[in-house]
């Protein structure tokens, strides 16, 4: 065999007599055949028949070896196989691939080799790709609508599971996009897939419908015909089904009695049982603190699982490992900031794009922005488009033109089908980058279009919201207000917080005659607002609930809504409490010493209007000692703090010499700033400087006001 020539045929392996699956007289008779026919298929076209029987003995050969546990020799077989065009090796290359079988997993590997199998028309390797796109195998980024396209191929090929898959997908996307269009058909293809699957008895199926039945966003809400399926996966051997039905045996009001040791049985039996992906998978579960209802064993059980499941290499346990030990659980289990590295690194060595991308939050917040930036470039080049964003926010971050140019071509890379990344994109284009882009709304507009179009959840709604925004001002183009609600209603509807406040102000303050303000719906959507847990929103019901109450019980009610916006970090709302106090309400009458340790509160947590009012109460007297040199020192920590009424008074009493020496040269910078934002009180004082017609200790009567309605607000 030694003049078997280079080129096409350069590195082929001729097989001997003893590698023929019969060796002996018969092996020993073909072998000579069998080379003459690779060596005149050498000369011939790579694809013809010779070629493709030696990649189909390539492919046995691999398959042989696998059987005798030699992964190392079947993956060279099977690669020689997968060169030569065999779809059958491309797809088995592309699971071991897209495990840890010879070392650290490889997912994009994976969906390479599947793809071009899937491309020949091998319908499993569809599937394959389906399913690594659907639930983001690997860490990989999900991308439902590409998912679609091979799982579709994969049912019309009969592929087993297949039909589940694309049911879940569809009936996922009807609920992340409720009343748009295409979402009411895609949940009537999904049910119908699945009730299909099941009925012709798919495990996968029978669990997949199960889960549907039990979440109520998908509007067939049964939980006891959830059960029998979910019972039936399980004896039919889908471990996984376990999982969902404990949390079912947990779940009190469904007209049986919740059986907490069953629960627990099943627990234990997906520990024993249960291979490493579900072990991932119930550890994920048990420390999700927004599940309803817990499971039990909580941070101790899934540390336990994450860590066998770790010990089996998977990545997902050691990212989760990495964030729970990261982060730590309050009185449970402390941080391990070391160990948690060490997870981390681990994940993301075998190619984990979250782990990878944690592996950069993680030193983010640690103050190592360079080192977070380079994982974040690391996770992004490994298919993780969340985490080309982060870095980009890294590089935006400082300032120069080489940083934001970089960070714009990450975003651009991503914005097409990565709604986080369009946004970001959008964002850049509305504000600009001072010094180095311009602001341009314009294309800010087209950007959140293409993420409300082809996004869906909360990130679509946000994007819709960021959309509501700038056509209710008019920025990049006309103003549309009534655009601007249709978004924020639909944002809102679908649980976004900021859209529900955003809509709430829009009813309060209207958009002249064709939206007038309507206070009743501005307050249903201040509640809504409040109800997922946006501070500012129960400072508006505050004040609205002043404005519109007679009584003690109305400002007790304001107060209880200041106090719990304050607690939740707005601390707008104890300026607005101040305001009340002074002014009184609702028929009361004002309390100046309220008021002040509401003003004290507020500019102790940097407040900016608070100096200013705390220096009214001073400059008139009310609830404490006029006192003239006080009040411009609470002044002037206003106007050092940015507050433009307070630059004004500071400048009108260097002017007037009240509290101080008259001094209208040092006014004049302040009374500068208060008339360049907005203040005109301050035109007038100005014009009187320049006329000479001030003197110390003159200039008619103080106008007294903490600031005009709208000057300093937050």
């Amino acid at each position: 065999m030694r003049g078997v020539p280079r080129g096409r045929c350069a590195g082929l392996a001729i097989p001997t007599a003893t590698q023929v699956e019969r060796p002996g007289a018969i092996g020993r008779a073909l072998a000579p055949v069998l080379a003459v026919l690779i060596l005149a298929g050498c000369s011939g076209a790579p694809d013809g028949f010779v070629a493709r029987g030696l990649s189909g003995y390539h492919y046995l050969q691999g398959s042989r070896h696998k059987l005798h546990g030699d992964m190392t020799a079947a993956v060279d077989a099977w690669t020689r196989a997968a060169a030569a065009g065999h779809v059958k090796a491309q797809y088995q290359l592309a699971h071991v691939h897209g495990s840890d079988l010879l070392g650290p997993r490889d997912q994009e590997a994976a969906l390479a080799l599947a793809r071009r199998a899937a491309a020949a028309g091998y319908a499993p390797a569809a599937h394959y790709v389906g399913m690594s796109l659907l639930y983001g195998w690997g860490g990989i980024d999900r991308d439902p609508a590409t998912a679609e396209r091979y799982l579709r191929q994969a049912v019309a090929d009969d592929v087993p599971r297949a039909r589940a898959d694309l049911g879940t997908l569809l009936l996922r996307r009807a609920r992340d996009r409720e009343g748009r269009p295409g979402a009411v058909a895609a949940g009537a293809e999904g049910w119908v897939l699945l009730e299909a699957a099941a009925d012709d008895g798919e495990p996968l199926a029978r669990l997949r419908l199960g889960e549907a039945l039990l979440d109520e966003d998908h509007g067939r809400h049964d939980p006891d015909r959830a059960a029998v399926l979910l019972a039936e996966a399980l004896d039919d051997g889908e471990i996984a089904a376990a999982l969902p039905l404990a949390r079912l045996m947990l779940t009190p009001g469904l007209g049986r009695p919740v059986d907490r040791a069953g629960a627990e049985a099943l627990l234990d039996r997906i520990e024993r049982q249960a291979p490493a992906h579900v072990l991932v998978d119930l550890g994920l579960a048990l420390l999700d603190a927004d599940a309803e209802p817990p499971l039990p064993g909580g941070v101790i059980r899934a540390r336990r699982v994450l860590e066998r499941g770790a010990e089996a290499g998977r990545a997902r346990a050691h990212t989760a490992l990495g964030k729970l030990l990261a982060e730590g659980r309050s009185g449970e289990m402390p941080p391990d900031p070391a160990a948690a590295v060490a997870h981390l690194r681990a994940a993301a060595e075998a190619g984990h794009g979250e782990a990878t991308r944690a592996m950069g939050l993680l030193l983010r917040d640690q103050g190592r922005a360079g080192d977070a930036l380079d994982w974040f470039v690391k996770a992004a080049a490994q298919g993780h488009a969340q985490a080309a964003v982060e870095a980009a926010r890294l590089l935006v971050a400082r300032g120069d033109p080489a940083s934001v140019a970089r960070a714009i071509a990450l975003l651009r890379a991503e914005a097409e089908h990565h709604v986080p990344a369009a946004i970001d994109l959008a964002r850049l284009a509305r504000d600009g980058v001072p010094g180095v882009m311009a602001a341009d709304p314009a294309r800010a507009r087209q950007w959140l279009r293409h993420a409300v179009e082809h996004g869906s959840g909360l990130a679509a709604a946000q994007a819709a919201t960021d959309l509501a925004r700038l056509l209710a001002r008019g920025q990049g183009g006309a103003a549309d207000p009534g655009a601007a609600r249709a978004l924020l209603e639909r944002a809102a509807a679908g649980g976004h917080a900021w859209a529900a406040l955003d809509l709430a102000r829009l009813y309060e303050r209207g958009a002249g005659a064709a939206m007038p303000p309507d206070p009743a719906r501005a307050w249903r959507w201040y509640g809504v607002a409040a109800s997922r847990d946006l501070a500012q929103a129960h400072t508006a019901l505050g004040r609205m609930t002043v404005a519109r109450g007679q009584g003690v019980g109305a400002i007790h009610r304001a107060f209880e809504h200041f106090s719990r916006a304050a607690a939740m970090g707005h601390d707008q709302a104890l300026y607005e409490a101040g305001r009340v106090a002074e002014k009184g309400a609702a028929g009361l009458h004002g309390d100046p010493r309220a008021a002040l340790a509401w003003y004290r509160r507020a500019a102790a947590q940097g407040v900016p209007a608070a100096h200013g009012a705390i220096a009214s109460l001073y400059e008139r007297g009310l609830g404490v000692p006029r006192d003239p040199v006080r009040a411009l020192a609470f002044y002037r920590l206003g106007a050092e703090a940015g507050n433009a009424w307070a630059a004004y008074k500071v400048g009108r009493a260097l002017a007037e010499g009240r509290g101080t020496m008259a001094d209208p040269r040092a006014a004049r910078p302040w009374l500068a700033r208060a008339r360049a934002e907005g203040v005109d009180q301050a035109v007038e004082v100005l014009a009187r400087l320049d006329a000479a017609a001030v003197e110390a200790g003159t200039g008619g009567p103080l106008r007294i006001e903490v600031r005009p309605l709208g000057v300093g607000e937050p």
